[in-house]
């Protein structure tokens, strides 16, 4: 899963981040990296794997039930993408 946002406030978002460590880790993450933009630092990308696009999508759904998109200080709509298994060959 990628997700590519705005934040009104980094530190904000760097306290708020690992509150939500354990729904993602419900839904079986596998490994997380939290970047942010160099021309841009308000905007934050994060990847996020999952075993399953199902494992990712159910987790992308409790994050938003449970209210993470009004609590996370967005300055706007995220995107956000889930993708299927990587491309490994040639690599």
């Amino acid at each position: 899963m990628v997700a590519i946002f705005s934040v009104q406030d980094v530190g904000e978002f760097r306290a708020y981040h690992p509150s939500t460590e354990d729904l993602r880790r419900e839904h079986g993450r596998l490994q997380a990296t939290v970047s942010q933009e160099v021309e841009d630092p308000n905007t934050i990308v994060l990847l996020l794997d999952f075993p399953t696009t199902a494992q990712a999508t159910a987790y992308l759904e409790a994050a938003i039930a449970e209210g993470g998109v009004e609590r996370s200080i967005l300055d706007g709509l995220p995107r956000v993408e889930i993708y299927d298994e990587p491309v490994r060959e040639g690599l």
